[in-house]
């Protein structure tokens, strides 16, 4: 109940709707696909355990980092809100514990849960999506171990965190759906794709402008770093507020356009 309440809730749950629902539409909206088809949601429930993945891998690899903060448990919506960038949390504190920090799991337990994940989501992505979804799901795991671990990670580097993030939390949800042999792909859905991209990137650079002091401190050298704290603020709002007028044109053309022309 503990790790429920902790960690699966705030960081596997409250954490990732704020962006993931709106994905997985934006994604099935750019390939045309019957939301009602039951290969969608074996690849809606793929996209999840990958974006899991990635997310329990941060944790697993800064396990360390973390111990130092204390748990603080919000609201949904105060939760939310921060996700949205309206809502800064105490310094000092997490809206999740990690549980690799504080022994609720160890690091055996992550990477056997990791291991789990890695066989699920690829299977489920060829059966769906062929040789392609298989190869889309294997880069998607591939970069998210590489953002948060091994000898380079990407979101240590600048220009490099973005461009990771920006394909690992937006990119790849969007192309999946790509690979469907029902998908009706055209420049239309090539532009959502890169509107939800510039709204991953606006979002990192939210997270880098959040995290920037404490960054700094520990010497990173983001995108962050470079541009000032100010301006990676300024961009992340520009980007946030452009890219979901975009993505909104867009998705509105593809969904009326049947019924117009």
């Amino acid at each position: 109940m503990r790790l429920f309440k902790e960690y699966i809730y705030p960081r596997l749950i409250l954490d990732l709707i704020t962006f993931f629902v709106p994905l997985m539409a934006v994604g099935i909206i750019a390939a045309r696909l019957n939301i009602f088809s039951f290969g969608v949601w074996l690849g809606i429930f793929a996209n999840y355990l990958m974006l899991a993945f990635a997310f329990i891998y941060n944790d697993v690899e800064d396990a360390e980092d973390d111990a130092k903060y204390q748990f603080e448990a919000l609201g949904i919506l105060t939760h939310l809100k921060m996700n949205l960038g309206l809502h800064e949390q105490k310094p000092g504190f997490r809206r999740f514990q990690n549980p690799f920090s504080n022994g609720m799991l160890t690091r055996a337990d992550g990477f056997n849960l990791l291991i789990s994940i890695i066989i699920i989501s690829v299977v489920i992505s060829f059966l769906v999506g062929g040789f392609y979804g298989f190869l889309i799901a294997l880069t998607n795991l591939v970069i998210g171990i590489l953002y948060s671990g091994g000898v380079v990670r990407f979101k240590a580097y600048a220009l490099l965190d973005v461009l990771s993030h920006c394909y690992l939390l937006a990119g790849v949800q969007v192309l999946y759906f790509f690979t469907y042999n029902e998908a009706r792909v055209d420049l239309f859905s090539f532009v959502l794709l890169a509107g939800a991209m510039l709204y991953s990137v606006g979002g990192d650079l939210w997270n880098e402008y959040r995290d920037f002091d404490e960054d700094k401190a520990a010497g990173l050298k983001n995108t962050a770093s470079y541009l000032g704290k100010q301006n990676t603020n300024l961009a992340s709002k520009v980007l946030t507020i452009g890219s979901l007028l975009l993505s909104a044109t867009i998705s509105g053309y593809i969904l009326i356009s049947p019924y117009i022309f």
